[in-house]
């Protein structure tokens, strides 16, 4: 998408609150969604720097908060604010698919096997929208960070029939395959002869839901997905087959994709206080709503925690700080692991410091102010290593025991 197809979006949401574009508001669109400078685009145009970043600018981003209901916009996040809100409005206003649900024992599996969903708790909202995402676009990405049950989710969501497809390739990347190797594996799973028409005619008589797994990859070889981007719209622009990927950081390769309504990201948060507490023996359920905000609802690391309660005792007794520093002492090493893997810069890692210092987490407006500060926040946000409350308050914070990792608390 360009910008002459964003500028009617947004005139037409701004008409519709009664404000409009004044002159200079294309101008400053075209800034935003290029990622051009206010010079730059002044000179194209002829129009005073300062009349734009000055004037034009702010009244804008003040007219846009109030058109999309946004807390806050501006020059550093307009492309990616706009092409998430035109991603919802497509999936609300698609048609839902025409399907029965049906039993899994009617489920083709091939590939990987499904993952267990024995310990599978709540997520009845998950499990609804993704149903709804996977029948509305060919593509869909399921985001989340480690632990936090992405795969676990979509075996769910196919071993109870929630899907319309009957068959399932489930396909692991975590030997960074090129993208040629990919095919040829794709097609040696499917049993065929080596050939392209083949893998793609057997994608459009029998359709299938592709699987593509990389979360066992880490930041630095996530680049090589742009090299499977030309098969995979092969497969959903070419067969009625679909694909899914599953990945722990946000796959920036799909954006266009996702700005032409070929494609959606979805991000798995945390369990609630509530599931969690399902989750948990009942010996942890006095403490459970402040253990699940110290590892930010992960489900991996409750389970962990829950299975050493016969080693440290009730916790309960102990006080909130002493609680954090044992609950550190067993979840240590899964921050080491995401300390390490997760491609940060040295700036992304001082945005984290500066957001742990604060117990009670920093405001977006604070942070804003400071040199990349938007950039950065949405970084660790769609990373997952920071949240924003969800209590109508404009700040960012981090689970406690990742801040006391961060800041060298043992």
């Amino acid at each position: 998408m360009d910008i002459e197809k964003v500028i009617p979006f947004v005139e037409k949401a701004l008409i519709d609150h009664g404000l409009s574009l004044a002159k200079l508001d294309p101008i400053v669109l075209e800034a935003a969604w290029d990622d051009t400078t206010y010079i730059a685009v002044g000179k194209k145009y002829s129009v005073n720097v300062n009349t734009l970043k000055g004037q034009a600018a702010p009244q804008l981003w003040k007219k846009l908060r109030t058109a999309f209901a946004l807390e806050s916009i501006g020059k550093k996040t307009f492309r990616e604010c706009i092409t998430s809100i035109i991603a919802e409005e497509r999936l609300s206003k698609s048609e839902p698919a025409t399907r029965t649900a049906h039993s899994s024992d009617l489920l083709t599996v091939l590939g990987a096997t499904l993952p267990s969903v024995g310990d599978f708790v709540g997520r009845s909202e998950d499990i609804s929208r993704l149903s709804k995402l996977i029948d509305a676009y060919p593509l869909l990405s399921v985001v989340g960070p480690d632990g936090i049950g992405k795969k676990t989710l979509l075996a769910k969501l196919m071993r109870q029939g929630e899907i319309s497809l009957q068959r399932v390739l489930w396909k692991p990347l975590h030997h960074s395959p090129t993208s040629d190797e990919l095919e040829e594996e794709l097609i040696e799973t499917m049993g065929l002869e080596q050939s392209t028409g083949g893998l793609l005619a057997q994608f459009q008589s029998h359709p299938t839901l592709v699987v593509l797994d990389t979360t066992t990859q880490n930041a630095e070889k996530q680049v090589l997905f742009s090299e499977y981007l030309s098969l995979i719209r092969r497969i959903t622009e070419e067969t009625q087959s679909k694909v899914v990927t599953v990945s722990t950081y946000p796959l920036k390769e799909l954006e266009d994709l996702v700005l032409r309504g070929k494609a959606i990201s979805y991000h798995l948060r945390g369990l609630a206080t509530s599931e969690a507490k399902t989750l948990l023996h009942s010996r942890w359920h006095e403490v459970a709503e402040e253990l699940c905000r110290a590892v930010g609802g992960n489900p991996l690391l409750l389970k962990k925690i829950d299975g050493w309660y016969d080693y440290i005792g009730d916790v309960s007794r102990l006080g909130k700080i002493e609680r954090l520093t044992v609950l550190s002492g067993l979840v240590g090493d899964f921050y080491d692991k995401i300390l390490t893997g997760a491609a940060l810069s040295s700036a992304d890692i001082a945005l984290l410091r500066d957001i742990a210092e604060s117990h009670q987490g920093i405001s977006v407006e604070d942070l804003l102010k400071r040199p990349g500060g938007a950039l950065g926040i949405r970084k660790l946000l769609d990373m997952g290593l920071a949240y924003k409350s969800s209590n109508g308050l404009s700040m960012i914070w981090l689970d406690p025991l990742f801040g006391r990792k961060l800041l060298g608390a043992e």
